[in-house]
Order: C-alpha cells, then sequence, then structure tokens
C-alpha cells in the first residue's frame, strides 16, 4: 500500500496543475477499441490456426489414402490385347 501511496504522490508531483484521473486507474478496455478490448483479435487467430491445423490434418490424410489406394489398384494405361 505504501507503494501505491508513493507512486501516486509522485504522479502528482510529476503533473503539477493537472487534476486528471491517472490512466494506469482506467480499465484496458475502455482505452481500446471495441475489438481489441474484448480480444476478438485473439480469439479470430486462434480460430485461423486451429482451422489450418485441421486443414492440413486432413489434406495429409486424403493424400495418405489415395497413395493407399494408387499402391493396391495401379492405374495402367496399356489397353488389354482383345481391344
Amino acid at each position: 500500500a505504501a507503494d501505491l501511496i508513493e507512486y501516486v504522490l509522485l504522479r502528482n508531483d510529476l503533473n503539477k496543475g493537472s487534476d486528471q484521473e491517472l490512466k494506469e486507474f482506467i480499465p484496458a478496455d475502455t482505452r481500446m477499441g471495441f475489438i481489441r478490448g474484448n480480444n476478438y483479435d485473439v480469439y479470430v487467430t486462434i480460430l485461423f490456426i486451429i482451422l489450418g491445423i485441421i486443414g492440413l490434418i486432413l489434406r495429409i490424410t486424403f493424400k495418405l489414402i489415395t497413395f493407399i489406394i494408387w499402391i493396391i489398384f495401379p492405374y495402367s494405361d496399356q489397353k488389354s490385347k482383345r481391344d
């Protein structure tokens, strides 16, 4: 508590003639925009990262399945001798 009192007294000495409230006591979300104040930018970033990881996993799975199918049933360009 003594540190807080000392800080407020020092802050008032630095800003003589200023009767403004200390900006440190005003919540940060009121000084920011709506998106940053509610951390929506962080949530959207996390959402894109998760969707990217899911997309990467699905792509790798699809490539593995097509590779396994290609190994089991190889495609042949040769026509049969009957044709």
